[in-house]
């Protein structure tokens, strides 16, 4: 589907000629919000409940532990002590985000109002009102782009991290389709399906030449000439953010279906995805990290060191090659997460990196977070049992696993055949038995029946 067959559903903004007024008018009319006390006090409070149910998740720690620990005990392995803190941290990222959701729909119902997309910025880094690209945004469905020689002319924009203006599209997208998904919870089928039909933004800066989310400015132009590896300045932040556009031209999570298709079919969308993790730095080292500093772990132009990366690996599977999938994820833990000198190869942040690896580890990871289905990859250990808060367990066992035999040959889930490569968090959570037998081929008929479920593609 065309972008321009994306139906709006907002206010018409004024003609263009008009985006360029006083920028005092703009932020006079945008900042209104913020002069009423009400909605001061309100927003002062929300942020003082989240702070609350953080706190409150604390007091669970220690139980937290306990059950890790416990986990540990329960593998046919041994996991090295330095990896319990991983795990942990992880978790409490988990468990966080769980508890911020909670706050963030129960807000959704009271209020009726969600801030964060309709009243703030999109600027990165800035608290401000919205201004007048946010205003674009609403009406266009991207945030435009400053051509090389062009000024910047919104107030709201930190003058470091720039507009990221691919990459604020993109996750905004991804985050107009939580709200759906949030709304859908809530029964408001009317506001469900507007945010539902915002989730399909990314596609107005599909670059159907390139085959990449490429910046578009306020006139509908492509910004040209374009290099997908360094455009954009320091840590690419003009378009992108610390990762350039060969990273983000994966990063629509919730709807990897549409975005094969955008990619015409999935023997194309696998090639890329092979291009990818073979593609050069194209610079020497130390000029390609003194840009993209945050762009390391490389195997070619993919990086492990970052949060928009992580589900890349998975994507085989949504196109009928989970071998690949299998073998990158092996190639990619022996390479970058090892128990020695090495660590880990980036900024932790808020417990990414380390949910990649246990989730990993055990063997499935969440590509799409807020739907619930796990993607299978290559699990490191022979048995985990997972323990469920009803005192039962979800069983993995992998048959024949080693370092050579990384490959399913077949599997099974409650004794019934498996022959796509994802569950469902109820299969988990129902106390489920997933058997996987490894071996050192690809087996190449597995897994291909059915890709994961992909949100929204219409």
């Amino acid at each position: 589907m065309e972008s321009g067959n994306i139906q709006n559903t907002t206010n018409k903004l004024p003609p263009k000629n008009k985006y360029d007024v006083e920028i005092a008018k703009i932020e006079l009319e945008t900042k209104k919000v913020d002069l009423k006390i009400e909605e001061q006090k309100a927003n002062s409070k929300f942020w003082s409940d989240i702070i609350s149910a953080i706190a409150k998740v604390t007091s669970v720690i220690g139980s937290v532990v306990s059950a890790i620990l416990a986990w540990k005990g329960e593998c046919k392995v041994t996991i090295p002590d330095s990896w319990m803190w991983i795990f942990l941290l992880a978790t409490l990222g988990i468990v966080s985000i769980i508890a911020v959701f909670s706050l963030v729909a129960w807000r959704f119902e009271r209020k009726g109002k969600k801030r964060a997309i309709e009243e703030k910025t999109l600027a990165p880094w800035s608290a401000a009102t919205c201004g007048w690209i946010d205003l674009f945004y609403k009406e266009k469905g991207y945030i435009p782009a400053l051509q090389p020689d062009e000024k910047e002319t919104d107030p709201n924009v930190h003058s470091f991290e720039k507009r990221q203006s691919v990459a604020v599209t993109l996750g905004t997208a991804y985050d107009e389709w939580c709200l759906s998904r949030i709304a859908e919870m809530l029964n408001k089928d009317e506001e469900a399906a507007y945010y539902r039909c915002r989730s399909f933004n990314y596609r107005h800066i599909y670059n159907k030449e390139t085959c990449f989310f490429h910046p578009k400015d306020k006139n509908g132009k492509w910004i040209s000439p374009f290099d997908y590896r360094f455009s954009g300045g320091q840590g690419a932040r003009e378009y992108y953010g610390e990762n350039n556009g060969w990273v983000y031209r994966w990063d629509v999570p919730h709807n990897i279906a549409d975005l094969i298709e955008l990619m015409n079919g999935k023997e194309q969308f696998v090639a890329n995805l092979d291009q990818m993790f073979n593609e050069s730095l194209g610079k020497s080292k130390f000029d390609f990290y003194s840009q993209l500093p945050d762009h390391t772990g490389n195997v070619g132009q993919f990086s492990m060191a970052n949060e928009p990366s992580l589900h890349i690996p998975y994507l085989y599977c949504y196109a009928g090659q989970p071998w690949k999938t299998q073998k990158r994820i092996r190639q990619l833990l022996k390479m970058w997460f090892r128990n020695d000198l090495m660590g880990i190869p980036g900024d932790e942040d808020g417990g990414g990196m380390s949910a990649f690896v246990v989730f990993s580890s055990l063997g499935f990871y969440p590509v799409t977070p807020g739907l619930p289905i796990y993607t299978i990859g290559s699990p490191m250990f022979s048995e985990v049992r997972i323990k469920l808060h009803n005192n039962k367990f979800f069983t993995i066992i992998a048959e024949g696993v080693s370092d050579e035999n990384k490959y399913i040959q077949s599997a099974t889930l409650n004794g019934k055949e498996l022959n796509h490569a994802w569950f469902a968090h109820e299969d988990l959570i129902n106390e489920g038995v997933l058997i996987l037998k490894m071996g050192n081929r690809q087996n190449k008929m597995w897994g291909i029946d059915c890709p994961p479920p992909s949100h929204g593609l219409k």
